[in-house]
C-alpha cells in the first residue's frame, strides 16, 4: 500500500471511530458538521501549531489545543465529536478543547486569543480580511467552508467535490502564521495555493 492510500484509509478509520454514537444524527446539516470535525482532527495530526505564548512552561502530557467555532450549533456537534480527544504529533500529545468564539475579541488589540485553531462557519457575516488578517498575526489555524476562502486568506477550507467532502490548503497563508504543514497533507488536498496575504 503506498504512502497516499495508506494516509486516505487512515483518515476514513479515524472518521469512523470519531463518529461512533453520532450516527443517528437528526438531519443531515448534523451529520454534515459531525464529518467536517472528524476531518478537522485528522488535518490536526499533520499541522505543527507554532508554541502560544503561555504555554512554554506546559508539559507535552498538559499541553492542550484551543478550538474555536464561531457558530453555538456547530459547537456542539464539535464538542461531542472532537471534544477532550487527543492528538498525536511529532512534537508529543494534545488534548482538545473547543469553545465559542465570538470573533470580534479577534480584532480587539488589548485581548489575546487563546486559540490554535478557528472554524468559521460563515465569513460572510464578518470582514474577512480583518478576521483572516488577526487569526494570521496572532498564529491560528483557520478553518472554513465559503468560497474561496483559501484565496481570501484562509489556511483550509472545506470543499464538496462530487458528492464528496475534500479540502483545499494554501501554504503561504499558513507560513505567515508560523503554521507547518506536512507534505502527507499536502498530497491529500484538493487544491494547495501559495498565496500570501497582503499588510
Amino acid at each position: 500500500m503506498n504512502n497516499r492510500n495508506y494516509i486516505i484509509v487512515m483518515f476514513s478509520v479515524c472518521m469512523f471511530v470519531l463518529q461512533t454514537g453520532c450516527l443517528y444524527a437528526d438531519s443531515a446539516e448534523t451529520r454534515e458538521y459531525e464529518i467536517k470535525a472528524a476531518y478537522l482532527y485528522n488535518i490536526m495530526k499533520f499541522v505543527q501549531l507554532p508554541e502560544r505564548k503561555g504555554t512554554e512552561g506546559e508539559s507535552k502530557k498538559q499541553r492542550i489545543v484551543r478550538v474555536g467555532v464561531t457558530d453555538k450549533n456547530v459547537l456542539m456537534i464539535f464538542q461531542g465529536i472532537i471534544g477532550n480527544k487527543e492528538i498525536t504529533q511529532r512534537t508529543g500529545r494534545y488534548r482538545i478543547e473547543v469553545e465559542y468564539v465570538d470573533v470580534k475579541q479577534l480584532a480587539d488589540e488589548n485581548r489575546k486569543p487563546e486559540l490554535d485553531v478557528l472554524f468559521i462557519k460563515d465569513t460572510a457575516r464578518y470582514d474577512p480580511r480583518e478576521l483572516l488578517g488577526a487569526c494570521v498575526k496572532h498564529g491560528i489555524l483557520t478553518v472554513g467552508e465559503t468560497q474561496g476562502f483559501v484565496e481570501s486568506g484562509g489556511i483550509v477550507s472545506f470543499v464538496i467535490i462530487k458528492h464528496k467532502l475534500r479540502f483545499e490548503i494554501n501554504v503561504g497563508v499558513a507560513e505567515q502564521a508560523g503554521i507547518k504543514i506536512r507534505s502527507q497533507l499536502l498530497k491529500l488536498a484538493e487544491k494547495v495555493i501559495h498565496k500570501k496575504m497582503l499588510p
